[in-house]
This record gives structure tokens, C-alpha cells and sequence, in this order.
């Protein structure tokens, strides 16, 4: 079974999606996860918070209420944090502070997949690039700090356009 962790950001498209009724990238990607697996979340609800602070909007009890049916279909599961101290070479990468406990959840949960479309996680030098540029660089899977999440921690970061594709 495959273990992906959800940034916040793609939570919050797909609850736009899902309030809307216009699936697209996020609905699919979050699709294709339950198909190969699980969501990971933490036990002590770090990452359900910044999900309901994201992505709760006008409708709080639809994205609590579709965590709740999750969790009793298993598709959504619960993982501690790595205990590892990561927060130096997480630092040194450019992630800040609150992406932490996405990395820490990654290696945790053994799934080692981030779905995130924020590219603190995988460009972080870009945060204040146009828009053409942030959007070439998700799409390119090919940040600095993606990189080195790879190689120093075996943790993949993609996009929701990336979980679809083989």
C-alpha cells in the first residue's frame, strides 16, 4: 500500500472542486491516491488543522465530515512523526518552518510522497517569482529542495498533475 501525504493546499483546491462539483487536477490526484493507497495524517492533528484552517472555508463540516468517512474506509490513516530532528536540514534547504511536519509525516509514514502545489517544498528561492516561472518549476518536478528531500531523505515531492502519471 502506497502512503501519500497531503499538503494543505492541495486539500483546499480539492475542497473547492468538491463544493463546486468541477473536479480537475486535485480531485484526481486525491482519486488516484485512494486507488493506490492512503492518506497519511498525524495522530496529534497538526496536519487536520492547517487542512481545516486551509480548506474548511464557508463549509467546515463538508471537509470534516468527508475526513470522518475516510478514515473508517481506511483512506485515510494515521502515522507519527519521524522522531528524527530534522529541523536544521530542513532549514539549510529553505523550507520553512510550518512545511516541516509534511517531511516529518513523509518519512513517518514509510510512504515518503508529498502531494503539495506549494513551492516552499520544492523551489523555495522562487517564492517571489512570477507566476510563468512557479508554475514551469511545479511542473518540472525539479526544485533545489525537492531534490534534496530525494536524496537525503528518499521523500518524492510532486504535484497533483504528477500522481496520475505512471
Amino acid at each position: 500500500m502506497n502512503i501519500f501525504v497531503v499538503d494543505a493546499n492541495v486539500i483546499n483546491y480539492f475542497q473547492k472542486e468538491r463544493i463546486s462539483d468541477s473536479p480537475d487536477e486535485a480531485s484526481e490526484a486525491i482519486t488516484e491516491i485512494f486507488s493506490q493507497g492512503a492518506i497519511a495524517l498525524d495522530p496529534a492533528g497538526h496536519c487536520l488543522n492547517e487542512w481545516e484552517e486551509c480548506a474548511a472555508g464557508e463549509y467546515p463540516f463538508a471537509l470534516s465530515d468527508w475526513v470522518t468517512d475516510n478514515i473508517a474506509l481506511g483512506n485515510i490513516q494515521y502515522f507519527e512523526f519521524c522522531e528524527h530532528n530534522l529541523f536544521r536540514a530542513l532549514i539549510a534547504l529553505g523550507i520553512p518552518k510550518k512545511d516541516h511536519k509534511w517531511v516529518r509525516l513523509a518519512i513517518g509514514s514509510d510512504g515518503k510522497k508529498i502531494v503539495t502545489e506549494d513551492i516552499d517544498l520544492i523551489e523555495p528561492k522562487s517564492k517571489k517569482a512570477n507566476a510563468k516561472t512557479i508554475s514551469d518549476i511545479k511542473l518540472s518536478g525539479k526544485g533545489t529542495a525537492s531534490k534534496a528531500l530525494k536524496k537525503q531523505f528518499g521523500v518524492d515531492v510532486m504535484c497533483c498533475c504528477h500522481v496520475c502519471k505512471p
